[in-house]
């Protein structure tokens, strides 16, 4: 340590003189040179004293690094074996998911060509075409995916109270953004079987806030 602190001092006053000195002739080169040669002889002095405790912490540190590495590895392959057998399940619940998704789209798709042959029968094909080009009402599947502890939590809205939102709206309480988005307004309409019901009374519609329109195919 006595050693190291002899050479701080030195390293110190060496900087002073080399800041001082600038090189211009054969003395002052001289000078230069012989400030490097010192401060080559101090690098040295501090590499030699250094370098054994730096080589025993190396020794230590691949030794304990491999030790811990020893310990962890049956911790390692549990955490990685339940990570992929975890990903296998989800992804599996998600193909399931899918599927019941699919199926009730086409079980929509069925209804949905059922009341148009309906109308067809009665002659309406007007009421027909537009049960056919109305869009279908967004498919939700109960959620079949396991919760992740140390997940994000996720929201979602629900309604509970479908009459308490429409009066919301209503006194202006509440003003959804959908009401900009005509794509969002059809949607309801044909979740809420307002569509059919247009179709079936035509002129004699009558529900507040809604119209019926009709449109030649």
């Amino acid at each position: 340590m006595e050693a190291i602190m002899e050479n701080e001092i030195t390293a110190v006053e060496l900087k002073a003189k080399y800041d001082g000195l600038e090189v211009v002739d054969q003395p002052s080169f001289d000078a230069m040179q012989a400030l490097g040669l010192t401060a080559k002889e101090g690098r040295k002095a501090i590499e030699a004293h250094m370098d054994p405790q730096i080589k025993e912490a190396h020794a230590k540190h691949k030794k304990l690094t491999q030790l811990r590495n020893e310990k962890a590895e049956p911790f390692k392959a549990i955490e990685q074996g339940a990570k992929k057998k975890c990903i296998a399940y989800q992804q599996e619940q998600e193909r399931l998911a899918d599927l019941e998704r699919r199926r009730a789209e086409a079980k929509a798709e069925e209804e949905r060509l059922k009341r148009a042959e309906a109308f067809e029968k009665q002659g309406d094909k007007e009421a027909a075409d537009v049960v056919l080009n109305a869009p279908l009402p967004e498919i939700e599947t109960a959620s079949v995916l396991p919760k992740v502890k140390g997940a994000q939590k996720r929201w979602k809205a629900e309604i509970v109270d479908l009459v308490a939102l429409c009066r919301a709206i209503g006194d202006g309480s509440y003003r959804p953004f959908l009401l900009e988005k005509r794509r969002a307004l059809e949607q309801i309409c044909v979740a809420l079987g307002l569509n059919d019901e247009a179709v079936r009374l035509k002129e004699d519609f009558n529900v507040p806030g809604v119209q019926a329109v009709s449109r030649m195919m």
